[in-house]
């Protein structure tokens, strides 16, 4: 069944996405905080046309914070 007019939303047509979907991509890979790179923006931005990926820090964090460090911030990470 097809919505009636007027009552899908319609996705904002800006340059930016519609470079997203013209490149035909599915995820947006790396995502690195240490540079300031904001997985919320992007999920908030995005999220309907790219599955974000990354935003945790693997040069340290993941070599060598503690195992419950880790898990807190990749929980935080995908709540954002």
């Amino acid at each position: 069944m097809v919505p009636a007019a007027g009552t899908r939303k319609q996705p904002e047509l800006r340059l930016d996405r519609l470079i997203i979907v013209a490149t035909g991509i599915d995820a947006l890979n790396p995502l690195e905080p240490q540079v300031g790179m904001d997985i919320g923006l992007i999920k908030q931005r995005y999220g309907d046309l790219v599955a974000p990926i990354g935003n945790i820090d693997c040069g340290h964090l993941i070599a060598q914070a503690p195992a419950e460090q880790l898990r807190e911030v990749t929980r935080l990470t995908v709540d954002h």
